[in-house]
């Protein structure tokens, strides 16, 4: 058998008004886990007793809501077209969640993913954007876009994937 993964992508680069002119987003940057505070999430599981893990998030940036200022219509792609919308040559739909590909949407699910550690106690690491210190559970996370790296006491991680599930 074979497995077949597909990702659906907001194309932002032909983003338009109502008038059918470029639209101007909100100019939101995240700034993703960089490779020295990945290094040091491994080294922290590398400790004798410590242990690594990681995981995808499943629809990450979809868990959270396109909050723009902008409202953005999108075409729908013939696969997508529900039956109702057959009749319109190019159906479009409002886009409410955040879709991979729309210039704010690493922002919102940034946002999102803040949201979810603050009600799991997680403490943001200054220094190191999208780093979190869970002192509950003793563990490191580092987040780049959708896949989390956690790192700590080997006992300790079972039961943070299992809290986390309920948050996400």
């Amino acid at each position: 058998m074979r497995k077949l993964t597909a990702r659906i992508v907001f194309r932002g680069d032909q983003i338009r008004d109502g008038e059918g002119n470029l639209a101007v987003l909100l100019d939101s940057k995240v700034c993703p886990a960089g490779m020295s505070a990945i290094n040091g999430n491994l080294a922290f599981g590398a400790i004798k007793g410590n242990k690594t893990t990681r995981s995808d998030v499943v629809r990450a940036y979809l868990q959270s809501f396109l909050d723009t200022k902008v409202p953005t219509s999108v075409e729908l792609p013939v696969e997508l077209v529900p039956e109702h919308l057959r009749h319109i040559v190019r159906p479009c739909v409002w886009l409410w969640r955040s879709l991979y590909g729309h210039p704010e949407s690493g922002y919102h699910w940034n946002e999102r993913f803040k949201s979810v550690m603050t009600q799991m106690n997680g403490v943001h690491l200054d220094d190191f954007p999208s780093n979190y210190w869970l002192p509950s559970y003793g563990l490191l996370l580092s987040l780049y876009v959708g896949d989390i790296l956690v790192s700590g006491p080997e006992g300790r991680h079972e039961s943070f994937w299992a809290e986390l599930q309920k948050h996400l």
